[in-house]
């Protein structure tokens, strides 16, 4: 979905799977310019799951850090809007124009030109990914 940036926030209310009660913790997505917006209960979920994995220790340090350290709980206003927090409007260089993409049990947050540049590139790769899947 494509939206534009106002001095309130980014509006979610367009998007079904929003939560009933309005909470999101975002993070910045390490690697690719964008923000990741986890509904409350999956950020749980994530939370939970890095407790059982069988990474090693200071790895999953390095990994609680990129994750937890930098994250944000934030909440929806009454109009649906999602208001993210400066410095990960930094990181992701949003500016006016953004893109909300629905990922799965996630949103990711784009600048609308650093999206279009990754859909392209994720448009090119999926079928080979898709390959690969099936080959397993």
């Amino acid at each position: 979905m494509s939206t534009s940036w106002t001095k309130k926030g980014v509006s979610l209310c367009r998007l079904p799977s929003a939560q009933p009660e309005g909470r999101f913790d975002t993070c910045p997505r390490t690697g690719e310019k964008c923000i990741y917006a986890y509904p409350l209960c999956e950020w749980k979920k994530l939370a939970e799951s890095l407790k059982s994995t069988t990474v090693a220790p200071s790895k999953m340090r390095r990994l609680n850090r990129a994750l937890f350290a930098l994250a944000f709980d934030v909440n929806l206003d009454a109009q649906g809007r999602l208001t993210l927090p400066a410095p990960l409007k930094t990181y992701a260089g949003v500016n006016i124009e953004v893109i909300v993409a629905g990922v799965n049990n996630y949103l990711e947050i784009w600048d609308k030109e650093t999206w279009e540049s990754e859909k392209k590139a994720s448009q090119e790769q999926a079928w080979q990914i898709i390959e690969t899947l099936e080959e397993h």
